[in-house]
């Protein structure tokens, strides 16, 4: 058994035990057989190397994160930099885009209560 730990991530898989056998026409076949499990054994170890490398769930990012002492006070400005990005994209897409995302955050009912608004200021 290879058992990997990253924090916030848990990898573990079975080894592959190779025998040896003849083949159907009494050949060995053993370095046939071994080539190719080799191989897959390869391709396995390079997804499972990925795999640790990319810890892609939300889960694998807090205990990340965790491991290392991370605060909510230490991404602060992370977010603030990236949610002021997005404001500036949305807002550069024009009506549609603004319309858009809100929609996508609020639903109908709210988006159109937040212009029911603005058609008021806008009137006054």
């Amino acid at each position: 058994m290879i058992t990997v730990d990253v924090p916030g991530l848990r990898l573990a898989t079975e080894l592959i035990e190779i025998r040896s056998f003849q083949a159907a026409n009494d050949t060995p076949g053993e370095p046939v057989l071994r080539a190719v499990l080799t191989e897959i054994l390869s391709y396995r170890n390079r997804i499972l190397r990925e795999l640790v490398t990319v810890v892609a769930d939300l889960g694998g990012l807090v205990g990340y994160a965790d491991h290392f002492g991370i605060t909510p006070e230490d991404l602060h400005e992370d977010v603030h930099d990236t949610a002021g990005a997005q404001a500036a994209e949305v807002n550069n897409a024009g009506l549609e885009g603004q319309l858009s995302y809100l929609l996508h955050h609020y639903g109908i009912a709210k988006t159109r209560r937040l212009l029911d608004e603005r058609a008021g200021n806008a009137r006054a």
